[in-house]
């Protein structure tokens, strides 16, 4: 969990450290390809304690660790938003466009970070992937930013493809405080 207050920076590496290892690289020591098999549950920070004993983690290890890590933003020298390519037929346009129009348009990025600032609870990955946009917390602001973005883009690309791929989204998602899992769930269980 995340400490209020920190910086971005700070909360990532507390993040990383933390995260469990996906596995330990090994070179192979007989005729079968090398046993990458972890501890169980051995962070990166208890590696670094000697959780390992056979070697201790080198620069390459945390390299390869932090690019097994996935939480939905990712920093990279970029922002991966790793949710962009995990859409539905043509769904990331909206995706993009808001997600762009938020960090781009000074005016929308002001709005958005008044929306999301005051969300500062360890919990929110979670109820976000619960409840999504119907989340009474998460939901206003979803409604606030994706509405921001849709202004933002009808004064820099009015009636254009991100414009109208944002205010579709609105309309069928965030604005009925739904998300396109819902109709993933929908057409699983055949309810609309």
């Amino acid at each position: 969990h995340w400490a209020l207050g920190d910086c971005p920076r700070a909360q990532w590496t507390r993040y990383a450290l933390d995260a469990t290892l996906l596995c330990v690289r090994r070179d192979a020591t007989g005729a079968g390809p090398p046993d990458w098999t972890a501890p169980r549950d051995l962070t990166f920070r208890g590696w670094l304690r000697g959780g390992c004993r056979e070697r201790p983690p080198t620069v390459d290890d945390l390299d390869y660790h932090l690019g097994t890590l996935f939480p939905p933003v990712r920093p990279r020298g970029w922002l991966e938003l790793r949710m962009m390519d995990a859409q539905l037929d043509d769904g990331w346009m909206a995706a993009v466009a808001i997600a762009a129009t938020l960090m781009d348009d000074p005016k929308a990025a002001e709005i958005a970070y008044a929306a999301v600032e005051h969300l500062t609870s360890p919990d929110l990955w979670l109820r976000a992937a619960r409840n999504g946009p119907a989340d009474p917390v998460l939901g206003p602001v979803v409604r606030t930013c994706v509405a921001t973005a849709v202004e933002a883009l009808g004064r820099s690309d009015p009636g254009g493809p991100a414009h109208r791929a944002a205010e579709q989204f609105a309309e069928r998602y965030a604005g009925r405080g739904r998300c396109p899992a819902d109709d993933c769930l929908a057409d699983r269980i055949g309810v609309m």
